[in-house]
């Protein structure tokens, strides 16, 4: 709970996505937040809205982008 008053500081969360990113929050306790209805208040987010929005989350990168942040890593710049 600290690390998520000190990610909004002044700045209130806009969505379960931002609140993922700017607090470190893992999804699992997201999903127990939602089920709690936690998101009602503050996001206006019923308990089965908040739980199909946090679904499209991932505490890991999709293979994908993790491919491609590898590849980028490699990559030497040009002179």
């Amino acid at each position: 709970m600290i690390d998520e008053v000190a990610a909004r500081a002044d700045d209130p969360f806009t969505s379960v996505d931002d609140m993922w990113r700017r607090s470190g929050i893992p999804v699992a306790s997201l999903v127990e937040l939602a089920e709690a209805d936690a998101f009602l208040p503050s996001l206006r987010l019923e308990r089965r809205d908040a739980l199909w929005a946090i679904k499209a989350l991932r505490d890991e990168p999709l293979p994908l982008f993790t491919a491609a942040a590898e590849r980028e890593a490699r990559a030497i710049a040009e002179q």
